[in-house]
């Protein structure tokens, strides 16, 4: 706001010395104008004195007398060297009527030509004061702008501080969050250890238990097996046995060939076999 009063202080100095520069002239002008008037008057009471002389003159030519003990001739050259005095005066006059003529043509050339520059730059003084009005509702404008700037800006402050504080506190709650998920981690870790162990264990308890009753199971097929077998033998003798003794009495018998030796293994053996 400073340089707007600094503009219009510069603005009144400058109307304020072409008012004077005016002022001046216009008071040249009319004192020009009272000397003027003032000449006109003397040359107008010259012009009457003349008159008058001449007709006091006219009447004492004719009247050829004395006035006041002078002759007529002296009265008339007293007269005369008035009249020349009244006329020397008078060119005198017409002289400086003639110069403060020429002045006051030159003083209102002079006044004509600070017219036309005082409109000039009162048009331009319109111009900058509309510029200045603009200029004034720019800045208006602007100040107005920025004023909703400042509140947005000093809003964004706000909501970032808010966030950062929010950041702050998620950190710190991520942190809090690491350290229990870690100790759970540890925890969970120390339990899945105990767990593989005590499987583990009871893996190798199973495959013991397994290993035993396989074990067990092999013997009793074994012993299964031997059985029918043992029998088989047996029978098998036997009739060798009696193809022996037939052969040896001299006749003709009827007796099964004996192929081959079967093998029966018992049906509760190989459930006892597929069911381990």
């Amino acid at each position: 706001m400073e340089w707007k009063q600094k503009i219009f202080n510069q603005l009144q100095e400058r109307n304020k010395r072409e008012r004077d520069v005016y002022a001046e002239i216009v008071k040249h002008y009319n004192r020009l104008t009272e000397n003027y008037s003032t000449i006109l008057v003397r040359c107008t009471d010259q012009e009457r004195d003349i008159l008058t002389l001449r007709q006091e003159n006219t009447d004492l030519q004719k009247n050829s007398v004395s006035v006041a003990g002078l002759p007529v001739n002296d009265k008339i050259r007293t007269l005369e060297n008035d009249y020349m005095k009244a006329k020397d005066e008078i060119l005198t006059l017409l002289r400086e009527r003639g110069d403060m003529t020429k002045e006051v043509i030159s003083l209102s050339r002079l006044v004509k030509e600070r017219d036309e520059k005082l409109y000039t730059e009162q048009n331009k003084n319109q111009i900058l004061t509309k510029e200045n009005v603009s200029l004034k509702q720019r800045l208006e404008s602007t100040e107005d702008q920025l004023s909703a700037l400042k509140k947005v800006n000093e809003t964004i402050h706000d909501e970032f501080q808010a966030l950062q504080l929010a950041y702050t506190q998620l950190e710190e709650r991520q942190k809090e969050l690491d350290a229990t998920i870690a100790v759970l981690r540890q925890k969970m870790t120390e339990k899945m250890e105990k767990k593989c162990n005590a499987l583990d264990e009871e893996v190798k308890l199973h495959e013991k238990r397994r290993e035993d009753d396989v074990k067990r199971k092999l013997d009793e097929a074994k012993s299964d097996l031997m059985m029918p077998a043992l029998s088989n033998m047996v029978s098998t003798t036997a009739s060798l046995t009696q193809l022996k003794n037939a052969n040896l009495d001299g006749k003709v018998h009827l007796t099964p060939t004996i192929d081959f030796i079967k093998v029966i293994v018992p049906k509760k053996a190989i459930v006892k076999w597929v069911s381990f």
